[in-house]
């Protein structure tokens, strides 16, 4: 009896050697080889790992380079979630020579370099930049975050230089009240599920935006961009803006403040 119980183990273990050496080897990313097989559980992994807050505020500087010309751009960055974006822009010795304010539903902008003034919708804004942006959109893309407000239909996803990427055939707009369709990728960190990279082409208007997130840094246990390269294309026209941002705080209280002398003149669309 114990012969054949030694017998018995002996081809055990040598059958559970052959089994796990059958086995698929894994990838050094495991959570990535099994994204692969769901497209859907790497989109909630990237909107679990949104930054979340309920405000925002960041020093910036950077570049702009718009219609050939090459600037110098800062300025201070102040958001109340999905509520406003405040932007003012302070390029030399401190002196803000513009400030805007967008919400879902208006725009509000300062030139004090002309004396001017604009109330209205953010047609304004991206008559300026060349894009078709909504706010949500203009947040996220601040944020590092994907468009939650898009539908999620149609997807592929593929693993391309290390990084999962998220392939969009077309994305529309929730709730749906016009044809605004996007096609969108989106390359993700397959550690961290926070886009490194965001590229939206919008055929109807012929119009092409790239977001490269060069650096991300732990704020308050959250991995948020501090290094970005936007890059927005329209027919003929090219903007890009590099951005640096520091002394990021969130949860602090924050003031959006706008008002407009009573000197100015406002600008028509």
């Amino acid at each position: 009896m114990k012969h054949h119980s030694q017998k018995f183990l002996g081809f055990l273990l040598v059958t559970l050697a052959l089994l796990s050496g059958c086995r698929p080897q894994r990838g050094i990313i495991p959570a990535a080889e099994e994204a692969l097989r769901a497209p859907f559980v790497t989109l909630n992994a990237i909107h679990s790992n949104h930054a979340r807050f309920e405000s925002y505020t960041a020093r910036f500087t950077g570049t702009a380079t718009w219609q050939g010309s090459r600037h110098t751009v800062s300025g201070t960055i102040r958001m109340l979630h999905d509520r406003a974006i405040w932007i003012s822009v302070t390029p030399v010795m401190g002196i803000e020579i513009s400030r805007v304010i967008v919400t879902p539903d208006s725009v509000r902008f300062l030139n004090r370099l002309d004396a001017t003034y604009f109330t209205g919708d953010i047609r304004f804004l991206n008559q300026l930049i060349g894009s078709n942006m909504d706010f949500f959109m203009l947040q996220a893309v601040l944020l590092g975050n994907d468009f939650s407000h898009f539908s999620y239909q149609s997807i592929e996803l593929l693993n391309d230089r290390e990084m999962l990427r998220l392939d969009f055939s077309e994305r529309q707009r929730n709730p749906s009240d016009d044809d605004f369709r996007i096609t969108h990728s989106l390359w993700i960190d397959p550690i961290t599920y926070r886009l490194r990279q965001s590229n939206v082409s919008i055929p109807q208007f012929a119009q092409q935006m790239h977001v490269q997130y060069r650096a991300l840094e732990n704020i308050s246990g959250q991995q948020l961009p501090v290094n970005m390269h936007i890059s927005l294309s329209a027919e003929s026209s090219v903007m890009e803006l590099t951005l640096h941002l520091s002394r990021i705080q969130l949860n602090t209280p924050v003031e959006l403040t706008f008002t407009i002398p009573t000197r100015y003149r406002k600008i028509e669309m």
